[in-house]
């Protein structure tokens, strides 16, 4: 008769069974992730950024683990501390268009427009979703009209490839 694997919980490590150790590792690491991502949906922002961290540590490789931290740390008002993450996480997965749409938004709460619009143009740089290029273009021509007022000059720039964002164009 076979025990069967147990779930490990925050304060535990992975039970003994089978699988080997690194395979015992990524399943601690996705235990660690998952439990991360309820945190995040309930508002525990710092329990969240813990649960990832630890995700990160024992796989360092995982990009929507810094993503996820990212948005946590965002979410918590700690934007420098989100790019950082975004940064880390578009190294490992530089065509995720949404990876560069989170770290615009992290920029433009800093108040860093310039660097938030140049992100949303690598966006849709890598984008391969039609629809989803259309929308962020629309963000951006938001995001340069606050670059615009925060610099207090006329800005009649387009959005990159603004052919491919309109019909008819």
């Amino acid at each position: 008769m076979t025990t069967p694997e147990r779930e490990p919980t925050a304060d535990t490590t992975p039970a003994a069974g089978p699988a080997s150790g690194s395979e015992q590792g990524a399943q601690h690491a996705t235990v660690r992730y998952q439990q991360g991502l309820v945190c995040s949906e309930s508002g525990d922002y710092a329990q969240a950024i813990e649960h990832f961290t630890r995700a990160i540590a024992i796989d360092p490789e995982n990009a929507g683990a810094y993503y996820n931290r990212g948005a946590a740390y965002g979410n918590s008002g700690r934007h420098q501390r989100a790019i950082e993450d975004f940064n880390r996480a578009i190294e490992l997965s530089p065509k995720d268009a949404g990876l560069y749409v989170m770290r615009a938004f992290a920029h433009n709460a800093l108040g860093q427009h310039d660097q938030a619009v140049r992100d949303l143009e690598r966006g849709m740089e890598v984008c391969e979703s039609e629809s989803v290029r259309q929308q962020l273009a629309r963000l951006w021509e938001r995001m340069a009209r606050l670059r615009t007022e925060s610099m207090g000059s006329p800005d009649q720039a387009r959005p990159p490839n603004a052919q491919r964002t309109r019909r008819g164009a």
